[in-house]
């Protein structure tokens, strides 16, 4: 049996060939070995959703530690180390800690057929287990409903914008991704939903389980004032707005208002809300790959974004951040994403193109992604490599340009291996 952590994540990536297998009936067999029945002991808030849920989820986390309670997060995929996949009061677990935890769910499992993920995601709940935190912040990793995160039973439920995504497992329509987004509920517990326009299938769900539902802009929701950003949210659903605090440096904040908001109504339900008036649950954050800066002269720009929606709200942000040069992309995807859209939705805000497939086998090849440039107006230069496309940007790029490196998060983790060396 493995004893290192890069030994058993060989050993758990050989033993089942299938990446996503969705369905819950081999969690629940060998978690009630692992985990026994009742295992918690403190509060859990699941996150679903396409896009936001990484962020949202570090703002309730960074809220929790604030307010002194003891925290762990799981969320999914990792950028350059796996063991980014869990935090423990804001701090990134140990090899040895996931080691011990792969050899406690092989025990476990008696034979039963695991996929990494699966694999993975008990691993973690076992380690949760282990330290009984105050708090247990799960974020889902495809879809909810069949997600190997929803064996657990949470105290609240997020679920932050939805958008056409992994269409072939969820569903081609925002109503089919929404229905598996919204099995993450359970009866009775608050819904905290961010989606500016939430799909029927999520409300009906909640209707039928007696869900009460904070809605972004009924029930919480942020504004300006006189030049300065204030959230609003409320201690009761469709109650009425009667909670506010003021948002310093609100500004300069790089992640969408309806997910700082949702984490913010996410603290006052679980009470973690500051009592002062100001907060700023983002500044502490250090989110890799959400419009991540990491360099300057040219100024360069991660993000791992990687469908339409995100893509609208990165043509915003660049848009509302403009520099007094260009503006250059170093962009790859994955070949069931959708590249045209993405590309195009961009077109407007990027003046120079360069391309390259990730190291991933669902890469999409040179040529489709170099289609959709040109289909956009453009004249893509095609690369070998991220790494070899982002040498060659930074030095043609002007001081005064900036390089936007985005895509998937395949290609946000090639560009931080090169730059770091």
């Amino acid at each position: 049996m493995p004893s290192r952590l890069p030994e058993w994540l060989e050993r758990i990536s050989a033993l089942h060939p299938s990446e996503i297998e969705l369905g819950l009936d081999r969690m629940h067999v060998v978690a009630d070995r692992l985990l026994g029945k009742e295992w918690l002991a403190g509060k859990v808030v699941t996150l679903a959703g396409t896009n936001g849920k990484g962020s949202t989820l570090a703002m309730i986390e960074r809220l929790a530690i604030d307010a002194g309670k003891s925290v762990m997060a799981y969320t999914s995929p990792h950028l350059l180390r796996f063991t980014e996949r869990l935090r423990i009061n804001g701090a990134e677990s140990q090899e040895s800690e996931w080691a011990e935890a792969f050899k406690q769910v092989e025990g476990a499992r008696q034979g039963t057929p695991l996929t990494y993920f699966e694999f993975t995601t008990l691993a973690a709940l076992w380690l949760i287990r282990q330290a009984r935190p105050d708090l247990a912040l799960l974020e889902v990793g495809l879809g909810g409903r069949l997600d190997a995160v929803n064996i657990v039973d949470p105290d609240v439920a997020v679920i932050t914008p939805v958008d056409l995504d992994h269409t072939d497992w969820l569903g081609e329509d925002r109503e089919a991704i929404g229905r598996e987004k919204a099995g993450i509920l359970r009866p009775g517990i608050p819904l905290i939903s961010s989606d500016p326009v939430v799909p029927e299938s999520v409300l009906q769900a909640a209707r039928e389980l007696e869900c009460p539902v904070w809605l972004w802009d009924r029930d919480h929701r942020i504004e300006s004032v006189s030049g300065a950003a204030r959230w609003l949210g409320s201690t009761v659903s469709q109650g009425g707005v009667d909670l506010q605090r003021t948002l310093p440096g609100f500004d300069q904040c790089p992640l969408p208002p309806e997910n700082v908001s949702a984490a913010l109504q996410v603290a006052q339900l679980l009470g973690l809300l500051p009592q002062q008036d100001q907060v700023s649950p983002w500044e502490a954050l250090g989110l890799s790959g959400r419009v991540q800066r990491i360099g300057e002269s040219p100024e360069i720009i991660v993000d791992v974004g990687h469908n339409p929606q995100a893509a609208r709200y990165l043509a915003g942000w660049l848009n509302r951040n403009s520099c007094t040069g260009r503006t250059w992309a170093v962009y790859s995807a994955l070949a069931d994403k959708a590249i045209e859209e993405v590309v195009q939705t961009l077109s407007g805000s990027i003046q120079d193109w360069w391309i390259a497939p990730v190291k991933a086998d669902r890469a999409a090849p040179a040529d489709r992604l170099a289609g959709a440039v040109r289909q956009a107006g453009h004249v893509p230069v095609v690369m070998a490599s991220i790494r070899e496309a982002l040498a060659q940007v930074r030095q043609q790029a002007a001081p005064n340009d900036r390089v936007l490196v985005f895509g998937s998060f395949y290609t946000v983790a090639e560009a931080l291996e090169a730059l770091q060396g």
